[in-house]
């Protein structure tokens, strides 16, 4: 019994001994285990706040690039305001003679809406600068006649490109007038009616600014079309001009002037004729308060019939800066040109006209314009016309993007051929709001 329990003691024993050694082994394992368990919850944490951090990044990234794209956009969309000017005009003009007859005149009173937008943007370059200049402005028509209502539209648009690099300068221009409106007069024999029109103007330059030598070279060819009852009025009109400059002073060039021109009306080519003109002048700033241009010219004129006629030319415009509130515009010109018709060897026009513009010292709203002209013209077979206008004007600005415009005009035309006379009396109101 002793050997028993002594037996059973001594293998209690040794399990005791031995239980250590097992546990030992167990913890090992154990802590490996939750090492490699907390190595991989650690990996995991760190790649999720990587993961995060990537996506901050790439948010910041993307709302910088959306924030940087956002700020173009205003950028470009503020140039654009700058550089456009919308125009809304309201208007209603009456005229007592619409068609300029000499016997039964017809008043009218047209009302109209035209929507005008000019668009002038400019790129500055590392070697040069390129200006777009780009206007729009049209409308509908309704005349309240004494013959009736009737409608109409007219629209008008008008382009240039140009560059310039250095002292030269390129430039390319184009433009547009579609006139139906009811007011459209074609008058013939003394007898006048509605006609719709469409005119067109295409073209360029090249201008070089030397120091002492500038030259200006252009063309412009022109279109103007009737409705298809009027198409012999068609006609075509090609033109090109080299003007060579003298400086003589820092402000004022001497100029000679050579221009080329062809008329050609497809209807009737008997028409066609082809003129060569030489001018000399002075432009530029004559005096502290003058600027302008005053020039005198020959020309030389060829029928298609292969006759050939001389004329001549004065044309004189001139700024007149009396004061700082006070400025005139005067124009003279004399004109005589060989004439299309057989019975007639020319045609000589003088003309004048006096602008005359006053801004009150007492309101900067204020403005107030007048205007006087007179034209007589001659024919060589003793035919003349004189004719006489009068206008006055005002306008005031009732905001900075808000006017009101009133205008009355009186002309009267009195000539050799009674059919040809007429006098008119037009006063217009517009009301105009600028964005």
């Amino acid at each position: 019994m002793l050997k028993i329990k002594q037996l059973s003691f001594y293998l209690f024993a040794v399990l005791l001994l031995s239980f250590p050694c097992y546990g030992e082994v167990n913890r090992k394992d154990v802590i490996s285990y939750n090492l490699d368990y907390y190595d991989i919850q650690e990996e995991s944490r760190k790649e999720t706040i990587i993961q995060k951090e990537t996506r901050t990044v790439l948010k910041q990234e993307k709302d910088s690039e959306n924030k940087e794209r956002r700020r173009k956009i205003k950028d470009f969309l503020k140039k654009i305001e700058e550089n456009t000017i919308i125009r809304v005009t309201g208007y209603g003009t009456f005229n007592d003679n619409v068609y300029n007859t000499h016997s039964n005149p017809e008043a009218d009173f047209i009302t109209g809406l035209d929507i005008g937008f000019s668009y002038r943007p400019d790129w500055i370059w590392e070697k040069g600068h390129t200006v777009l200049d780009f206007n729009f402005e049209g409308g509908p028509r309704v005349s309240l006649g004494n013959s009736g209502s009737d409608s109409g539209a007219n629209i008008m648009f008008e382009g240039s490109l140009s560059h310039t690099r250095g002292k030269y300068k390129g430039e390319i221009v184009a433009g547009i007038e579609s006139d139906s409106s009811p007011a459209t007069s074609y008058t013939r024999g003394g007898a006048a009616e509605n006609v719709d029109s469409l005119e067109s103007v295409y073209g360029g330059g090249f201008y070089a600014d030397w120091e002492y030598l500038p030259f200006d070279l252009e063309y412009r060819y022109y279109t103007k079309t009737f409705e298809s009852s009027e198409s012999t009025g068609d006609s075509e009109r090609s033109s090109l001009s080299f003007t060579e400059y003298l400086r003589i002073f820092s402000k004022m060039k001497v100029l000679l002037n050579y221009k080329y021109e062809e008329e050609m009306y497809p209807s009737n080519s008997a028409k066609d004729a082809s003129t060569h003109g030489l001018a000399f002048g002075v432009t530029g700033n004559l005096s502290p308060k003058v600027e302008g241009t005053i020039k005198v010219g020959a020309k030389t004129r060829e029928k298609a019939n292969g006759t050939e006629a001389d004329g001549s030319t004065v044309d004189v415009k001139l700024l007149y800066l009396f004061t700082e509130n006070l400025y005139y515009d005067l124009k003279l010109s004399k004109d005589v040109t060989p004439s299309d018709y057989f019975d007639e060897d020319y045609n000589q026009t003088n003309s004048f006209s006096l602008n005359c513009t006053y801004l009150p010292p007492f309101s900067e709203r204020l403005k107030f314009t007048g205007k006087v002209s007179f034209a007589d013209s001659e024919a060589s077979s003793n035919i003349t016309s004189q004719t006489y206008s009068f206008g006055l004007g005002s306008e005031y600005a009732m905001k900075r993007w808000l006017k009101v415009i009133a205008e009355y005009a009186f002309t009267k035309k009195e000539s050799d051929d009674e059919l040809s006379s007429y006098t008119n009396n037009i006063l217009s109101l517009r009301l105009v709001r600028e964005f």
